[in-house]
């Protein structure tokens, strides 16, 4: 035996033998699917009908795009991008998103006056929470990736998107919404992990939508969220209703770029960890596919301050 003190307290470490060959005939890694990540990617989920151009006629296909919208409506622009987000527009027009979000708005518990105050959205994608920041007073910044190669993927993954020339830019359907609206929202391409106050300056509200699960390093994104943050927050995430205590499934980002899937107290601890204080869960709920039908995964909606 021998004997750990931590202060006033003693413990008694019996010495033991570690017994690892069972083990390690139990413990055997799986081979990953890659195709199924890049169907994902390849999917109507990102820009682009399903066939993404290659780089080398990535601005010949935008320069066309920016050409044809100069004498097309505004429905004819809508009708001819691919949305994520669901966004009511001028003049009735509304995107045909894969995913309608209208309905949550109320369920989220955003402050209904923000006028005066600075506020981030963490990863906005085609805008819908950031307009809906600036439609309550903020000035918003966004930010967002600027090509398909920089999400979060797995390296095989992301190796076969550079070789077969699928890294295309993002962003034109958030540049598409904010013109109809004439938002004033700043659409900035920074990663979440370089969030830093030197650079972008602080906030005080940051909203995070969906951002956690689809991130290798959850941890270091909330440090960085941290890091600007000045006052309340909203963190919308993923949780398994499954899964209970400690426990964090790991999905590696081979399917619909999911990394995790914690515990609801996982969550709510990876948030309090952060450095964030009086974190308390505002609601929960599942939301389903508008193009599918199908019902999606759990979503927390946590709030916190500084």
């Amino acid at each position: 035996m021998r004997s750990v003190n931590f202060g006033p307290v003693s413990i008694q470490l019996a010495r033991r033998r570690t017994r690892t060959s069972g083990l390690a005939r139990r413990v055997t890694p799986k081979p990953r699917d890659v195709q199924r990540a890049l169907d994902f990617l390849r999917g109507p989920h990102l820009e682009g009908d399903g066939q993404q151009p290659s780089v080398k006629m990535a601005a010949a296909v935008e320069a066309a795009r920016r050409r044809d919208s100069e004498a097309q409506t505004l429905a004819d622009v809508v009708a001819n991008t691919t949305w994520y987000h669901t966004i009511e527009l001028p003049g009735g027009v509304v995107t045909n998103g894969t995913h309608d979000l209208r309905a949550l708005v109320p369920r989220v518990g955003l402050p209904d006056d923000l006028g005066g105050q600075r506020a981030l959205d963490v990863a906005t994608f085609n805008g819908f929470w950031a307009f809906e920041l600036e439609r309550r007073g903020a000035s918003v910044v966004a930010i967002d990736l600027p090509t398909i190669a920089a999400l979060d993927l797995p390296p095989a993954v992301r190796q076969i998107v550079l070789n077969e020339e699928w890294d295309v830019a993002l962003g034109r359907p958030f540049e598409v919404a904010a013109h109809a609206l004439k938002s004033k929202v700043e659409r900035r391409v920074v990663s979440v992990y370089d969030l830093d106050p030197a650079e972008i300056g602080t906030f005080d509200f940051v909203y995070s939508g969906d951002v956690l699960l689809h991130l290798a390093a959850p941890m270091l994104a909330l440090h960085r969220m941290r890091a600007v943050a000045s006052g309340r927050v909203v963190i919308v995430d993923r949780f398994d209703p499954d899964a209970h205590g400690q426990m964090v499934r790991y999905r590696g980002g081979w399917t619909s770029l999911d990394w995790w899937a914690p515990s609801l107290e996982v969550l709510v601890q990876w948030v309090l960890d952060a450095g964030f204080r009086n974190v308390r869960v505002h609601d929960a709920f599942q939301v389903t596919n508008a193009a599918t039908s199908a019902p999606g995964f759990w979503r927390a909606v946590i709030h916190a301050e500084v």
